[in-house]
C-alpha cells in the first residue's frame, strides 16, 4: 500500500498597514493559537498572492541565517527568507516576524522565529499574502 504524502501547511499572511518604510502584517500559522506580526520594507514587498516555502538552512549547508524558511518562486527575485529582525532596515527583502509590533518595530522577533519553528518544524508550506490595505 502506497504510503499517503504529508498535508501541506496553508500559512497567511495580511498585510495590515504601512507605518513609514515598514509594512505590518499578521501572520497566521495552523496550529498556533495567536498570530504572529510581519515587517516588511514597503520598498521591497512581493506582490501578494501564493507562494511555496521551502526549508533554509536546516542542514550543513554554509548560509549566514540558519533554520529558518524562503519564499521560492517569487518572479525577478530570491533569497527571500522569513527570519528574525525588528525594522525594515533588518529586512534585506525579506519578511520579519515578531510576537508584537511597537510603534512601527517588531518586539520578540527571536521568540517568533522559535513558534515558528516548533509550529511548522522541518517542513515546508505554503504561504497566502493578502493585502487588507495597500501596502
Amino acid at each position: 500500500m502506497a504510503a499517503l504524502a504529508a498535508a501541506v501547511m496553508n500559512v497567511l499572511l495580511t498585510r495590515l498597514t504601512t507605518i513609514g518604510n515598514a509594512v505590518i502584517g499578521r501572520l497566521d500559522i495552523p496550529g498556533l493559537p495567536f498570530p504572529l506580526w510581519t515587517l516588511e520594507d514597503a520598498k521591497e514587498y512581493i506582490p501578494a498572492g501564493e507562494y511555496q516555502c521551502g526549508l533554509h538552512g536546516w542542514g550543513s549547508e554554509p548560509v549566514k541565517i540558519k533554520r529558518v524558511w524562503e519564499v521560492l518562486n517569487v518572479p525577478g527575485r530570491s533569497a527571500i527568507l522569513f527570519h528574525a529582525g525588528n525594522t525594515d532596515e533588518d529586512t534585506r527583502g525579506c519578511i520579519l516576524v515578531g510576537m508584537g509590533v511597537m510603534q512601527g518595530k517588531l518586539v520578540s522577533s527571536a521568540d517568533a522565529i522559535l513558534k515558528m519553528r516548533w509550529t511548522i518544524g522541518q517542513a515546508g508550506f505554503d504561504l497566502q499574502i493578502h493585502a487588507a490595505v495597500p501596502a
